[in-house]
This record gives structure tokens, sequence and C-alpha cells, in this order.
């Protein structure tokens, strides 16, 4: 997967005020989806496509969080749970990616040996957006990263005492150690009070960050 390093700002402070707005209105999760026990192998199905077709963490992320909300408000068939994890990759990929990224429909069929019809497609995206009002677009665990992330590094930072020489490497490298935590959050529900701890350390790193540079 992929990031957008798109939080790079003037303005930190808003957009932070902005994510945590739209973070409050999520859809509770409670995972009593009747299908809870397929959530693991769905979830693996959208790592593992988002992968292939080289998509963003944010778009990965995205799609899970609509795949938990959805589920957990219905009783989907079995036959009809992959449909669900496509759909809602293709959902997430429109708001996350830009439109030449977007996967089409044959695109992800080909990736579960063709089982669904466009109409099945078509069914599955005009449910899932009415259950969600059309507002599928919101902020995940990979948001929060990445905002934070984005000002983890500076000119001014160095290494063992000697100065950075390329700041977008140096964002990669620490990106790859802090995915991995990002990528635990997919996994359940526990993990992701894990990860809203994580979230909250760097937000005080970030005010930190902030009053030592005012001083």
């Amino acid at each position: 997967m992929t990031t957008n390093k798109t939080w790079m700002t003037d303005y930190p402070e808003e957009v932070l005020a902005w994510m945590r707005q739209r973070e409050a209105k999520h859809l509770n999760y409670n995972g009593k989806s009747p299908q809870l026990a397929s959530r693991g192998e769905l979830v693996d199905l959208i790592c593992m496509v988002t992968e292939h077709l080289k998509l963003s963490v944010a778009t990965t992320h995205l799609a899970v969080h609509l795949l938990d909300r959805f589920m957990d408000s219905h009783f989907i068939l079995e036959n009809q749970l992959k449909l669900t994890a496509l759909t809602v990759i293709m959902l997430a990929a429109k708001f996350e990616e830009k439109d030449v990224n977007v996967p089409g429909y044959p695109a992800l069929n080909a990736l579960v040996e063709k089982q669904y019809t466009v109409s099945f497609f078509n069914m599955m995206e005009k449910f899932i957006l009415n259950f969600f009002k059309w507002n599928i677009g919101t902020v995940t665990v990979a948001h929060f990263a990445e905002f934070y992330l984005a000002k983890a590094v500076s000119a001014t930072d160095t290494v063992d005492g000697a100065s950075i020489t390329c700041l977008d490497i140096a964002w990669q490298t620490l990106w790859k150690s802090t995915s991995y935590f990002v990528d635990l959050s997919l996994h359940g529900k526990l993990v992701l009070h894990i990860i809203w701890l994580i979230s909250l350390a760097y937000h005080l790193i970030f005010v930190t960050l902030k009053t030592i540079k005012a001083a």
C-alpha cells in the first residue's frame, strides 16, 4: 500500500480540529455483525486487493471502516460477503484516490474469479451508499498517522549528529516504523483502543513540539 502525504499545511491546528470533528461523527462500531467470524478474512481480502492495485493506506483503512459499520447493521448473505468487501474498496478509492487509480468492477471482479455481475456490484454500491446517506468520506487511523508524521521530521533535525539530507527519505523511514501499528488497527476492536492511545501520544508530542518552538 502507498501513502498520501497530503497533510503538510500552515494551519495544522485547524486541520486537526476538523479531523476530530469528522471522527466524532463516526457511526458507532459495536462488533455485533452476524458475520463477525468472517471479518478477518474480509479484512485480509481488502488488504490483499489494495496492495495488488497499489492503492493508498488511507483507501484501505476507509474501506475497512465502511465494511465494519455496514456489516454491524446488516445480515449479509454468505455469497455476498466478498462482494461487499470489493464494493467498499471501490467506494473508498473513489474518495481517496485520483480518478485514474480508482478500480472498476472488472478489475475487482477478476480478483475473485469473476464471481459477480455488474448488476450485483451496482446493487451493493447503492445499498452501502444509502446506508451511509452518501456520506462515506471521513478520517481514519491512517489519516491521523499521516498527519502527525508530516510534522515529525523537519529540516533542523539530525541523525547521530548529522543533518538530514533528504526529508522525504527520513519521512518514509519513519512511516515504515509506524505502519506496523497502523496496520494492526485493522484487525480488532481491542487494538483500536491501543491505536487510539498511540494517536493521543502523537497529539501530545505535537503539542509539546509546538510549545518548544514557540518558546
